[in-house]
């Protein structure tokens, strides 16, 4: 199995239930959502007010002003589509079966997207071959969301592995608003 792609959300919770909220998502909602056919696995980063600080968003974007505080990522294998489609139904089931209990007005969906793989690159010293990019461990992510077309995508890609720090970079492209990259 190749990965293909991602399934990606950021979003948010009241800060007074932050147990809570971490304790559902990993115990009533993560695992269904993994077993669905084309996910392969699932990465959860949180984004503490240093990293907040940090982050270059525009006006209204929904990273800025300390929002997106949480960040899940599916790794998938086969078309992303599907495995989206399917993860959309889920909500559903789980919500008949009283999984999805947590309150709606405790968190926030701020984005979420469905991205197709474009290419991936890795760096010169290590033994890594693009489809390995997904699955290097590590203990965070830079995400960028950019207009502007592939090619700038990949060449910007193509030169962030040369940095001593970086292993790899998996380029993606949105399924759900064209050009975005």
């Amino acid at each position: 199995m190749q990965p293909s792609g991602i399934i990606f959300a950021a979003l948010d919770c009241d800060a007074a239930v932050i147990e809570d909220w971490n304790r559902w998502y990993d115990l009533e909602h993560t695992p269904p959502n993994v077993m669905l056919e084309g996910v392969m696995l699932s990465h959860r980063y949180v984004a503490r007010p240093a990293l907040h600080a940090a982050r270059e968003a525009i006006e209204g974007s929904p990273f800025g002003a300390g929002r997106a505080t949480f960040i899940t990522i599916y790794t998938l294998t086969g078309d992303p589509q599907i495995a989206f489609d399917d993860m959309s139904t889920l909500r559903e089931r789980l919500i008949a079966t009283g999984r999805m209990a947590f309150p709606e007005n405790q968190k926030a969906v701020r984005e979420g997207d469905c991205f197709q793989s474009v290419a991936a690159f890795v760096s010169p010293p290590t033994k890594l071959v693009p489809a390995d990019v997904p699955f290097v461990g590590h203990t965070g992510v830079v995400l960028r969301q950019r207009r502007g077309g592939q090619e700038a995508s990949l060449d910007r890609a193509a030169r962030l592995v040369e940095l001593e720090f970086v292993h790899g970079v998996w380029s993606l492209s949105s399924r759900l608003r064209d050009g975005l990259d």
